[in-house]
């Protein structure tokens, strides 16, 4: 009975802690309690009465260092006790989640999501590989489809950084250690999948069938460079839906509809005009009152990334629940970073992880659209 009492206290005060300082920090889930106004340096202390030691007689550098966990701090007790640590790290990966989560990215609104369960190479098959069916005759037999070798290739990479919290940053109550850096480094995490899905726009990679991602082979790019306009994007729109799947031309065109029109943060406002104008925008006198007929054609993302690389490029894309855009694959669908620990050799402290496994791909050609602009 007495044990569970200890026990039942000590997780009470973890808890209060962890919230006192996840209130200190700006952090979600936190609250003012009796542990707001204590300094980490204290909050050490406590951690290891509430464990049964005494550090009355400690010298700071020690009991922080045996609070920490730490290999040399060593203490009376201090090995069975790593309350402090847990809390620091529970409120270090609240903070890595909460900077994950308001990070101001577009790549989630107009990609896949998909899951890998390993780092092996993956083949995704071509939703577009069965436009239609076949007709079957009264008493005869059904054709079979065969996937063949058509699909693209997908891939798990791991992206990461550590950081640490140090003695030196507990004894001088330097909360920004395990609240503000890893806030950032999550914000980092979602920051560096942007990076690549963009990178798919931006870099016109080839496919697996050698020609680039946007190409004229592939019908995905306009002939002529033009600003948007009425005519220049619904000559973009007749262009996805005329696409054709290359092993069953005959059954016809594959009718793609755009959902997202992607601009630079620069064409942004142009973009917006032109998907909710009721008037051609670009008409003048005595045109002035033309229907704009691409009026709500797609859904304008705008992304700043683009506009380094071309201050006029502009691109469309099909809903990829209907049609394969570019997929943004996870590890077993974990889409959040993850945060692990040890204790530190390099420097005096803990060291912290911050880890994210994800591969990014376009895997297909024809649900995606691109005008270079000018």
């Amino acid at each position: 009975m007495r044990a569970t009492l200890i026990a039942s206290n000590r997780d009470r005060f973890r808890e209060g802690v962890t919230r006192a300082l996840l209130h200190r920090g700006g952090i979600g889930g936190g609250e003012a309690n009796e542990f707001t106004g204590a300094n980490l340096q204290s909050l050490a202390r406590d951690c290891l009465l509430q464990a049964g030691i005494s550090p009355a007689f400690a010298d700071p550098r020690q009991f922080v260092g045996a609070a920490l966990g730490m290999r040399g701090a060593v203490m009376s007790g201090a090995h069975s006790t790593s309350d402090f640590l847990e809390i620091l790290a529970n409120v270090a990966n609240k903070s890595m989640l909460k900077g994950y989560g308001e990070a101001e990215e577009t790549f989630h609104l107009w990609t896949a999501k998909g899951v890998l369960v390993d780092f092996k190479p993956q083949k995704r098959v071509d939703l577009n590989l069965f436009p239609s069916l076949a007709e079957v005759p009264e008493g005869a037999e059904y054709t079979s489809g065969s996937i063949g070798n058509r699909g693209e290739t997908i891939q798990l990479a791991t992206y990461g950084k550590t950081f640490a919290i140090t003695r030196q940053a507990i004894i001088n109550d330097d909360l920004d250690a395990f609240t503000r850096v890893p806030r950032y480094m999550g914000r980092a995490a979602k920051r560096t999948i942007g990076n690549m899905v963009y990178a798919v726009l931006t870099a016109n990679a080839a496919m697996s069938d050698s020609v680039a991602l946007f190409h004229a082979d592939h019908k995905n790019l306009a002939a002529v460079a033009a600003a948007m306009s009425v005519a220049s994007l619904d000559a973009a729109r007749s262009g996805m839906a005329r696409q054709v799947d290359p092993d069953s031309i005959a059954t016809g065109a594959l009718n793609i509809r755009p959902k997202y029109l992607i601009v630079p943060v620069g064409l942004g406002g142009l973009a917006r005009t032109m998907m909710t104008a009721e008037k051609d925008p670009g008409a003048s006198s005595p045109n002035a009152s033309k229907p704009n007929h691409i009026r709500g054609m797609a859904t304008v993302i705008d992304d700043a990334r683009l506009d380094t690389a071309s201050a006029t490029a502009w691109y469309l894309a099909a809903d990829p629940n209907s049609h394969d855009t570019v997929e943004v694959a996870y590890l077993n669908g974990n889409e959040t970073p993850m945060i692990d620990q040890q204790d530190g050799w390099k420097v005096d402290g803990v060291e912290f992880k911050v880890r994210i496994d994800a591969g990014v791909k376009p895997l297909d050609f024809r649900g995606l659209y691109k005008n270079a602009g000018q």
